[in-house]
């Protein structure tokens, strides 16, 4: 089994993303985009989208740790048969098995069978679905910023568009309908076409690679939400559930 399979699953794609990077590089097109929009959008949009990147790895390597510590735990109540659990003040919980107990690091899984410990003290059937809810919210926390951010850069695309156009044909429009007069604007009329074109087209491109991104993150958040989900209802509950009753 592959450890931190999140973040190098991650890793693999922001390989492929700097191996197109590099051969775009290589067919000057990133040189040619940027010189040709007088907007600047295109350095903005670059911008973003390097931040996004950023705050992608962040994301997929502290995901990652939350699911290496979710398969862990697994791991270990597969191997033991749990008779009691013990949550820490410092957030942390300790599975004890009739030989041998197992720490588990203050993280999405301690908070979960915290919780878990908590709603089972009346020794009453718990429906963990809503802290599943709360687990995947909290999961998806920061995949949905970089979701938002992917988001504005299409609409900063359109905007590069709407501009674009108005840079496009306000030249034509101060020339009347004289052909001489035209004929003199044109060279500002193909300015702002690529001023429309070039940053929209490079704002859908990163949102494209961006998806990839969170859809990676995103599976990885459900990967661990079902882990503990199964971890919690075949494992720790009934032993909650019957220790409250005794």
């Amino acid at each position: 089994m592959i450890t931190h399979k999140i973040f190098v699953t991650w890793l693999i794609y922001a390989v492929v993303v700097i191996l197109i990077g590099l051969g775009l590089f290589y067919l000057h097109i990133p040189q040619i985009t940027i010189i040709s929009d007088h907007s600047y959008l295109t350095t903005v949009l670059l911008g973003m989208y390097g931040i996004s990147e950023i705050l992608s790895a962040i994301q997929a390597w502290k995901m990652s740790r939350q699911q290496v510590i979710a398969d862990n735990v697994n791991k270990w109540l597969h191997s033991n048969t749990l008779i009691d659990l013990k949550v820490n003040e410092d957030g942390s919980v300790v599975l004890i098995s009739s030989d041998k107990s197992y720490i588990i690091p203050n993280s999405e899984t301690a908070l979960h069978f915290s919780a878990l410990k908590d709603m089972s003290a009346g020794g009453n059937h718990v429906d963990q679905s809503t802290l599943l809810d709360v687990l995947d919210d909290r999961l998806h926390g920061s995949v949905n910023i970089i979701e938002f951010v992917a988001g504005r850069i299409v609409w900063v695309g359109i905007l590069a568009t709407i501009l674009g156009v108005i840079l496009a044909f306000w030249p034509l429009l101060s020339a009347g309908m004289a052909i001489e007069a035209i004929r003199l604007k044109l060279g500002g009329f193909f300015s702002g076409i690529a001023v429309a074109f070039i940053p929209t087209a490079a704002s859908f491109v990163f949102k494209i690679a961006l998806d990839f991104g969170t859809k990676i993150l995103s599976s990885g958040a459900a990967e661990i939400a079902n882990t503990l989900a199964r971890v919690g209802e075949t494992k720790i509950l009934p032993v909650l559930q019957e220790n409250a009753r005794k």
